[in-house]
């Protein structure tokens, strides 16, 4: 079974995380940049699906840096590298921005609709409108109406390989 890290600061995404892949993988479910460091550090993962965007914490740094602390940071990508850097075999970086208010005011967002893809055969970005989502109807037992990241297609897609875009009217997947 695999041993999966799943990494998002919002509460409703965790639960949409556990209810997706529970069962059919080891998981870990964490909720921030630290708990990450400390579950990549004390332990090995073979695959780490990371939200992109989550507030800033107080983790050193110049009193300027300090006045970030709870702003959004784009947090998914040294999680990515740490995660590879101690042997986890792939990693995603998710992040459905079209849905989460804050990334829509953040310049790395933007920037990030150029990376959505295979970057190399261990490191995958799925952002803005190319996340993959589920709607509430298709995860009971979740109470927020709200679109879900649908970290069972991006599990499929690391398991798989291949980067596939997810078309949610009619749910079938295009290998790009």
């Amino acid at each position: 079974m695999k041993k999966v890290l799943v990494i998002d600061d919002t509460n409703f995404q965790r639960e949409a995380a556990a209810a997706q892949l529970t069962g059919k993988v080891e998981l870990k479910i964490v909720g921030n940049f630290r708990e990450a460091e400390g579950a990549i550090m004390k332990n090995s993962y073979d695959y780490v699906l990371t939200d992109l965007m989550m507030p800033a914490e107080d983790i050193g740094g110049t009193p300027e840096a300090k006045k970030e602390v709870g702003n959004p940071t784009p947090y998914g990508f040294p999680i990515a590298m740490l995660a590879l850097k101690h042997g986890a075999k792939k990693v995603a970086i998710v992040s459905n921005g079209q849905y989460d208010a804050n990334h829509h005011t953040h310049p790395v967002f933007g920037a990030c609709d150029y990376l959505t893809g295979r970057i190399t055969d261990q490191l995958f970005v799925f952002a803005g409108y190319n996340c993959p989502t589920m709607n509430k109807k298709d995860l009971p037992g979740v109470e927020k109406p709200w679109n879900f990241k649908d970290w069972g297609f991006v599990f499929s897609c690391l398991e798989d390989g291949e980067y596939k875009e997810k078309l949610e009217e009619d749910d079938e997947e295009i290998l790009l």
